[in-house]
C-alpha cells in the first residue's frame, strides 16, 4: 500500500507538471496584447476555466515559465 501512495503521488506531481507546460504554452500562444486573452487560454487548457488559469500561473514555477514553447 505504501508504494502504491508513492507511485500515486508521483503521478500526481507529473500531472501537475504537465498542466503547467499546457497553461505556460497556452500564455505563450496569446500575448497580452491578444482581446479576451485568459478566456482564450482557458479554452486551450482542458478542464481549466479562466479563474483556475490566472490562478495557477500566479504560483507556478519560475523555471516552467523560461521553457521553449512546444506544440503537442
Amino acid at each position: 500500500l505504501e508504494n502504491c501512495t508513492k507511485v500515486c503521488q508521483w503521478l500526481m506531481s507529473i500531472c501537475c507538471f504537465l498542466a503547467d507546460l499546457v497553461l505556460e504554452n497556452a500564455l505563450r500562444t496569446y500575448p497580452t496584447s491578444t482581446p479576451e486573452r485568459w478566456e482564450r487560454i482557458a479554452e486551450a487548457v482542458p478542464g481549466r476555466t479562466k479563474k483556475e488559469c490566472m490562478k495557477r500561473y500566479k504560483v507556478s514555477d519560475p523555471v516552467i515559465r523560461q521553457l521553449p514553447p512546444f506544440k503537442l
